[in-house]
């Protein structure tokens, strides 16, 4: 987070950090441990996020490692709409697309743990997978016709 900070004060003029600034860093998944299944789980999803709403700067909207700064944090968070596992894309998004917020990708090692989540909820991961596609789908729809919005960006209309 301290190096997108530096990038966003140098490309401002500035000297020094401003932690005030809306920031937002994204791990990438370095896994050796993943199973076909999961990689093309991963795929899948990203593909579909990308065909869907657009490119996000971020190749991994699912890993669970992502640092906010609180200004950034404060407004993407604010009253979303979607909740479980899609809620990371409407982050994303508003970050993106929304707000411009700085977004960087940063790799990280990781290791997946046996008794996923995903395959343990109801519905398994064929339910779950299509309810998380519907989702994607519902939010560009919901943002593109203006049924959703974001009370920061409604103050500045």
């Amino acid at each position: 987070l301290v190096s997108v900070l530096k990038i966003e004060a140098t490309n401002a003029g500035k000297s020094s950090i401003d932690w005030l600034t809306p920031a937002v860093v994204v791990g990438k998944r370095q896994s050796v441990s993943s199973s076909p299944a999961r990689l093309l789980l991963r795929w899948g999803f990203r593909t579909t996020v990308s065909l869907l709403v657009g490119k996000l700067n971020v190749s991994d909207t699912q890993c669970g490692f992502k640092i906010f700064t609180p200004s950034a944090a404060k407004t993407l968070y604010n009253e979303l709409n979607l909740k479980g596992w899609t809620h990371d894309v409407e982050v994303l998004y508003r970050a993106n697309k929304l707000f411009q917020y700085p977004v960087r990708e940063v790799p990280i090692q990781w290791e997946d743990k046996d008794g996923s989540k995903l395959v343990k909820s109801t519905g398994g991961v064929v339910g779950i997978s299509f309810i998380m596609l519907c989702q994607v789908f519902w939010l560009r729809v919901a943002y593109k016709m203006r049924w959703w919005t974001v009370a920061s960006l409604q103050d500045e209309e």
